[in-house]
This record gives C-alpha cells, sequence and structure tokens, in this order.
C-alpha cells in the first residue's frame, strides 16, 4: 500500500510550536510499523486559519504536484482544517487516489460567545465541509462531529481520540518531578479564570520552554526558511531536495515533542483545563506518556471521548466550573505519590494496549476494510500473549545459534534438555533451562526456552526481562524489543525494563 501524506506545517515556530507531533509527522511512524510505503509532502502554511491561499504554499504543493506525477496512490491522507487548500490542490487530491482520507483535527461546532471572539470559527465547519466532498474517508476527532458527519452521508468517518508514537511512552521522564500541577497552553476563555484564582498560583508549574532551551525555534525556522529560497529561486527541486529536507524536519519534529514529554513529567500531574475543542485534547494522552496522572476537565454529551479511560482509577475529572473540584484533586495527587503513581501507571497501560499511533493505524486500516471501529475498551493482558508469540517465533526461525557452554555445567544441561523432551509441557523445566542457557550465553536457546515457558502460562515480568535479555545477549533487536514491551505492557514503571532499554537503544545504533 502506498500513501501520499499532506500534514500541516508551517513556516515559523511561533506557530509550528502549537502544531502537536502527533497529528502531524507522527502519524510516519504508524505508517511504518503497518509496512505502508509513503511519500510525505508537508504544507508551508503562515498561520493557521486554513482559508484562503498562501503564496508559499500554492508555489510548493504545485512544485510537489509536479514532482508526483506519473506516480501511483493507494491512498492520500490531508490534514483538511488548516491547511490553505486551494480548489486546484483539492482537485489533484481527488485525482490522487482512490480512497482519500481527510483529517479533521478540530471541533466544527462552537457556542455563539466563541464565535463571536473568533469570528472564523463560524465558518470553519462550512469551510471543511466544501473540503470533504473531495475525501472518501475522514479521521474526526470530536465524536459529535463523526457521527454528525457520517449520518448526513457527507463522508465515511472514524472517530479519532488522540495517540502517541510508543516510543515516547515514560521513556525520558524527569526521576524527581516537581511538587506542582503541570498546565502548558493557550490562556483563552475558562482557563484564565483558573490561573488567576490564589489557590492556582501555588501549585501550578511555571516551567520555561524546553525548545526555546534547546534552540529548536532557531533550527526550524532556519530549516524552513532555507527550503523556502529554495523553493523561490526558479532552480529545479527532486526528490533528493526533498528528502534532506524532511530528514532535518522530522528529528527537529521528533525532538521537540521528546523535549516537551519530558517538560510534562517535570510535575507531579498535568491538567486539561477547559477548551473549544470537546474532547480530551492531546496533552492528556501526552500527559501519560509522561508518566504523570492526568487531571481533565469532563467533557460533557460526549460518552465515548468519558469512557476512553476509567473516571478515577485513570483519570480524574472535574466540572469544567468546578475550581474546588480541580483544587481538591491536585492536593490529593501532590499529597499522596503512590495514588498519584496508580493513577498513571494504569492509564499508561491503557494508552499502550489502545492509543499508541502504531495501533491506531491499525485500526484505521481495519475500519476501512471492516467499516466496524473499535471500541477501546479493556482486554485481559494474556490475550495478546499469542501475537507476541507469534512475532518471537517469527524472529528466532532460522538463526544459527552459537553455542558457548562454560565448564562443569554440560551435564546438568544434558539431563534438563533430555527431561525437556520428555517433558514438554512442564513449566519449571523451561525456565531452568532458560537461566542456564543464559548463563551460559547460549543466547538463542534461552529465548527459546523463556518463550516456551511464556506459551504454558509464565505472563510475568521476570520472564519477559530474561527473555529480552536473551535478545540483548545475542544481538537480536526484535527480540529484545518485543519482550521489552510484555514487561512494561505488565508493569510500565519497571525500572529494570528501562535500563534494559538503554542497552537495546545502543544495540540498535551499532
Amino acid at each position: 500500500m502506498k500513501i501520499l501524506y499532506i500534514p500541516l506545517d508551517f513556516q515559523e515556530w511561533s506557530k509550528a510550536r502549537h502544531l502537536t507531533y502527533c497529528f502531524s509527522l507522527g502519524f510516519e511512524e504508524g505508517f511504518r510499523a503497518n509496512r505502508m510505503e509513503f511519500v510525505t509532502i508537508p504544507t508551508l502554511c503562515k498561520d493557521s486559519s486554513g482559508m484562503g491561499q498562501s503564496t508559499d504554499s500554492d508555489v510548493w504543493l504545485s512544485k510537489a504536484r509536479s514532482l508526483c506525477k506519473g506516480m501511483q496512490f493507494d491512498q492520500v491522507w490531508v490534514e483538511a482544517v488548516h491547511n490553505p487548500l486551494s480548489e486546484d490542490i483539492l482537485q489533484w487530491i481527488a485525482e490522487a487516489a482512490p480512497i482519500r482520507v481527510a483529517m479533521v483535527g478540530e471541533s466544527l461546532e462552537y457556542d455563539p460567545e466563541v464565535k463571536a471572539l473568533h469570528p472564523h470559527l463560524m465558518r470553519r465547519k462550512l469551510n471543511v465541509e466544501k473540503r470533504l466532498r473531495y475525501f472518501t474517508h475522514g479521521l474526526v476527532v470530536d465524536e459529535v462531529d463523526a457521527k454528525d458527519l457520517a449520518s448526513r452521508g457527507i463522508i465515511k468517518t472514524f472517530w479519532y481520540p488522540s495517540a502517541v508514537p510508543e516510543k515516547f511512552l515514560a521513556w525520558d521522564t524527569v526521576a524527581t518531578p516537581e511538587k506542582r500541577a503541570n498546565f502548558s497552553g493557550a490562556v483563552y476563555g475558562k482557563r484564565g479564570g483558573f490561573l488567576e484564582d490564589e489557590r492556582f498560583k501555588g501549585v501550578f508549574s511555571q516551567l520555561p520552554s524546553p525548545e526555546a532551551e534547546n534552540g529548536i525555534a532557531a533550527q526550524f525556522d532556519s530549516l524552513q526558511n532555507e527550503f523556502l529560497t529554495l523553493i523561490h529561486s526558479g532552480k529545479s527541486i527532486g526528490w533528493n531536495h526533498v528528502s534532506a529536507y524532511l530528514r532535518l524536519l522530522r528529528a527537529i519534529r521528533s525532538e521537540s515533542f521528546r523535549l516537551w514529554i519530558r517538560h510534562l513529567s517535570r510535575g507531579s500531574a498535568v491538567v486539561n483545563l477547559p477548551s473549544y475543542f470537546q474532547g480530551y485534547a492531546g496533552r492528556v494522552a501526552e500527559g501519560i506518556s509522561a508518566g504523570r496522572p492526568v487531571i481533565s476537565w469532563d467533557v460533557q454529551n460526549r460518552p465515548r471521548n468519558k469512557a476512553l479511560f476509567e473516571v478515577g482509577t485513570e483519570i480524574l475529572l472535574y466540572h469544567e466550573d468546578d475550581r474546588d473540584a480541580l483544587y481538591a484533586h491536585i492536593e490529593k495527587v501532590l499529597g499522596d505519590p503512590l495514588y498519584a503513581q496508580a493513577i498513571a501507571g494504569r492509564a499508561l497501560r491503557r494508552v499502550w494496549r489502545f492509543h499508541t499511533m502504531e495501533k491506531r493505524i491499525a485500526q484505521i486500516l481495519a475500519w476501512m476494510q471492516s467499516g466496524v471501529e473499535p471500541n477501546f475498551s479493556e482486554v485481559n493482558p494474556v490475550e495478546t500473549i499469542p501475537q507476541a508469540i507469534t512475532a518471537f517465533e517469527d524472529c528466532l526461525a532460522g538463526r544459527k545459534t552459537e553455542v558457548v557452554i562454560a565448564d562443569g555445567s554440560s551435564q546438568d544441561l544434558s539431563q534438563l534438555e533430555h527431561k525437556s523432551e520428555q517433558n514438554p509441557n512442564d513449566l519449571k523445566i523451561h525456565l531452568a533451562l532458560g537461566a542456564l542457557y543464559l548463563e551460559n550465553c547460549d543466547y538463542q536457546k534461552a529465548a527459546r526456552s523463556y518463550l516456551n515457558a511464556i506459551k504454558l502460562g509464565q505472563n510475568d515480568v521476570e520472564t519477559w526481562l530474561a527473555c529480552a535479555r536473551a535478545g540483548l545477549g545475542g544481538g537480536n533487536a526484535v527480540v529484545a524489543r518485543l519482550a521489552l514491551d510484555g514487561a512494561l505492557r505488565l508493569e510500565p514503571y519497571s525500572q529494570n525494563a528501562r535500563e534494559l532499554s538503554v542497552n537495546l537503544r545502543v544495540l540498535q545504533s551499532s
């Protein structure tokens, strides 16, 4: 399957910093994980209005269109709210592939007082619906909009809750957070009242921007300026130029998001204040990914959104006008670290199982085939083991075994192997074999033995970690990654797993 992907991006970091990686270049990580071939052409918007046509974007997309001439695509995915898409570009999109996916990352309906403050929102729904005529499928973040668009036959819709690339889940978090709650976002609407309340001034974190500290803004602006200069230079632009540009853009965007997740982890909790968007904002999943409990406003009339996480055990909610409830939640979380860690850990498991970018793209592809959306409900973690077993067996099959037996251990090993042949369902024998193989550096056999134990029901953190050590010892990064995933699925805060993850990164970079 080949995808033409046209995500949103901006010319200047002052606008671009508000665009979440998870609804832009982060989609590429889901494409890769699902073995989708893709061509990415990010736009170069001046602002986020999505209205009219920017000269720079027009010139760039016209050149990109020429570059794509003669290429065959199965699908085209396009950010359809903020991108300045002219009728000419929309017509090109309509002809580019049989399946055309519009990414609608904002609510389309707003209260009258909000429209009065922001007149461009009065026209948003009409403008977006005009664009949707050129598409076949829509990823819609507001569940009410998704239901409305589908019921009126405008487009096939997939309700799209936020997702995070798996590699960012509790990866680079601060070990000892401040005893404050972290809110990072634009101040508008009811948010101002919360932030001005004297009680919250002592508990809300006021931390500096991570990208400013690390020069992200300057790097981004320089890259975009250089690419714009090339676009307007009159010189021929080839895929080699685009590849070089994307390589740097991906590095900047990915690093910025890593810093953002680490920034969220510097507080003891992440607060989601009321927003114009009617659903859990991206910072909910991102705060959970930072390993922190999330306290969010209770979005009304969005039952599917509310069911994403179990209230009280995976997420804490307060009414958008109830400052007392928010303050009580913050006090409880800051005063009881074990309580906070329990909430964060359960939520992190939920995100790992249902809301990674890799899984979300797989869910979307399955929906395209069946027409059935996932319900994001809880499952028993044991049910996921057969998939892991298949993956283990695939990457162990056919690999050369290097046997290194220490002096004096071969007799015990032979006896255990003989017992294993006679008693193939004896769990204890497989565990003993795994430990002995690992001790004697026969890493592939160690991995197979631990795999057999897992197949027989030994679903615990230590067995998955032992299998990960076998994968690392044998230089098999795939086995190590799968085993670490199994351990972290059961215990997201496992320090041993995180230490082994560092070793895995070293192996993958060598």
